[in-house]
């Protein structure tokens, strides 16, 4: 053995690896536009996206997890841009969302 060979990773691998990485953020990315949906169509209110926000923290490191390799730094760049675009799309279905329940003391 010399001191000029160099591990190198094969090419299957890195495929491997790169193609993980972009389903798992590319399905990070379309968080918000799901819950807009739901919130569209009635399936969630903007208060239960708040009530169950703990749920979806843990839900959101289970998922970042899974779909990212092993490594705490990876498992960070995916979890903390989730949590980030879930608040976004809490913030959005407030203002995009939902039908608004009528005030009361208002007539319609």
């Amino acid at each position: 053995q010399t001191a000029d060979i160099a591990a190198l990773p094969a090419v299957g691998a890195y495929l491997s690896f790169f193609t993980k990485m972009v389903f798992a953020f590319g399905l990070a990315f379309e968080l918000p536009v799901a819950l807009l949906v739901a919130v569209k169509f009635g399936v969630v209110t903007v208060n239960q996206l708040r009530h169950f926000r703990r749920y979806a923290v843990i839900l959101i490191v289970i998922a970042a997890a899974v779909l990212t390799p092993p490594d705490p730094a990876s498992q960070l760049l995916l979890a903390i841009p989730m949590m980030v675009l879930y608040e976004a799309a809490i913030i959005g279905a407030r203002f995009f969302g939902g039908k608004q329940s009528p005030k009361a003391g208002t007539s319609e």
